[in-house]
């Protein structure tokens, strides 16, 4: 995520962070838990900070992202997304969790 960074340097400049890798696409954004979280298709960080000069930069997780900005739901102070592999996850600031599995057996073994 870029958003360009003025030379005055007061509270009301606009500012830029980068996010994952150079060039990486951000695929969501979204404000919980007291934070600005951006995924990529691969990674999951978060930025923090009570100005844009004191602010830094967190790895939640650097291999689940999502492709699908509108799974993010953010609710009871957790936060749930479709990762890349399409299982479902959910973080709550402090450990993420996976809460899908694949359906086990199949249609086929029915008679």
């Amino acid at each position: 995520m870029s958003i360009g960074r003025s030379t005055r340097d007061t509270e009301t400049d606009p500012f830029y962070e980068e996010f994952g890798l150079p060039g990486q696409k951000i695929n969501a954004i979204k404000y919980a838990l007291g934070r600005v979280f951006a995924w990529t298709s691969t990674t999951l960080s978060y930025w923090v900070g009570s100005s844009q000069f004191d602010g830094t930069i967190s790895d939640v997780t650097t291999t689940i992202g999502t492709t699908q900005p509108g799974s993010i739901l953010y609710d009871n102070s957790i936060v749930y997304w479709q990762g890349n592999d399409k299982h479902f996850y959910s973080h709550d600031g402090n450990s993420i969790e996976k809460i899908s599995a694949p359906i086990s057996g199949s249609v086929s073994g029915f008679v």
